[in-house]
């Protein structure tokens, strides 16, 4: 048995530039896919780190059914690697890797963005994810 895929939509122009980090579906089936203007390098060629010394550019496009949406996240210090939409109004990025430190402070690795791209929340999921 054969079976035509025809593509949904074409972004090479919209990523040219940045590779895709992470797509997922969100909660009435929308497209959503993750770019970032350059990988941060792993520490120890294995472990992602959680935040960067340098910051990255990401960029985030939503396909929904009849709609396209962009949202521009610039000078991010986080390493994101996962996207989720939680409602019409906001994304959830989140960090594969949280550090707990000495003095009992964490990263907060789950952060929750308005559509313009703000900052809204921040808080922990945990680490390996």
């Amino acid at each position: 048995m054969n079976f035509k895929l025809n593509p949904v939509a074409n972004l090479k122009n919209e990523f040219n530039g940045y590779t895709v980090a992470s797509a997922s579906l969100g909660p009435r089936g929308e497209i959503c896919i993750l770019g970032v203007n350059e990988v941060p390098e792993r520490i120890d060629g294995m472990f992602p780190p959680v935040q960067t010394e340098t910051s990255h550019n990401y960029k985030v496009i939503i396909l929904g059914n009849g709609y396209r949406q962009e949202v521009e996240l610039p000078n991010q210090s986080w390493n994101y690697h996962f996207i989720q939409l939680i409602d019409e109004n906001h994304i959830l990025l989140v960090c594969a890797r949280a550090e707990l430190y000495e003095n009992g402070d964490y990263d907060r690795n789950a952060k929750v963005f308005d559509m313009d791209g703000n900052l809204i929340r921040e808080f922990l999921l945990g680490d390996g994810i």
